[in-house]
């Protein structure tokens, strides 16, 4: 009797789209072991199933879907996003699904909603969500974010009485910007009404501005004259 060994059978599985995942599930693999008389026997049964990633390679026929994210004055700020896919028809290969694209959350930016020209940036410009069906050209799309702006605001407070004066409350910048209001005039403006300067929270040099809002507080009192000392 004679035992037929080293025998094997594979397959190879070709996806017709790259670009994409593709997967496969639901099938088996079987093993046997076959005498010499023909007679095989099962060993084992595995489940076939596994996922393929996407190739970042164009193919013949594919066409390219470009994302940038610029400011306003069209510097990427973060990093292009891209894909490959077929357009609908082309004779040998079926048409790839849409590419959804979204905005990103980029720290201390905010997304622009409204049309806006960017130099030097090609493309149609998006502000939201957006399935993008490959085409026979490429094609370059964009989102625009500007800096988030701080703000703050100056209370001026009368000590003898604790009511507040007055409030600057339409301090605004970029973030990591500096305000050039002061508080000198505000103050003069009280001391010549007969008030005397008495603390301050807000910088010498003005506000840098940040993610959440600052308050700051400007204190004054009423300015109190001395009695003339009698004399005996």
């Amino acid at each position: 009797m004679s035992v037929i060994q080293g025998t094997g059978h594979s397959t190879r599985i070709i996806f017709a789209d790259s670009s994409i995942k593709n997967s496969i599930e639901g099938s088996k693999s079987y093993s046997y072991s076959v005498d010499g008389n023909g007679v095989g026997t099962q060993l084992k049964t595995e489940d076939i199933k596994a996922t393929t990633t996407p190739s970042n390679a164009r193919a013949v026929g594919q066409t390219k879907i470009t994302v940038r994210y610029v400011d306003t004055e069209g510097k990427e700020i973060e990093t292009q996003d891209y894909k490959y896919g077929y357009p609908a028809g082309l004779a040998t290969t079926p048409k790839s699904p849409n590419y959804d694209v979204k905005p990103k959350n980029i720290n201390n930016y905010t997304l622009v909603t409204e049309p806006t020209t960017v130099p030097g940036v090609a493309g149609t410009q998006l502000t939201t969500n957006k399935s993008i069906e490959f085409k026979g050209d490429d094609q370059n799309v964009y989102y625009v974010y500007k800096l988030k702006e701080g703000t703050a605001k100056v209370k001026y407070i009368d000590d003898t009485t604790n009511e507040v004066l007055e409030v600057k409350d339409d301090l605004k910048g970029k973030y990591n910007t500096k305000s050039t209001y002061t508080i000198d005039d505000t103050v003069k403006k009280y001391t010549d009404k007969n008030y005397e300067f008495v603390s301050s929270t807000y910088p010498t040099d003005g506000v840098t501005f940040g993610k959440e809002e600052q308050v700051f507080e400007v204190h004054l009192k009423h300015k109190t004259e001395k009695a003339p000392e009698s004399k005996k």
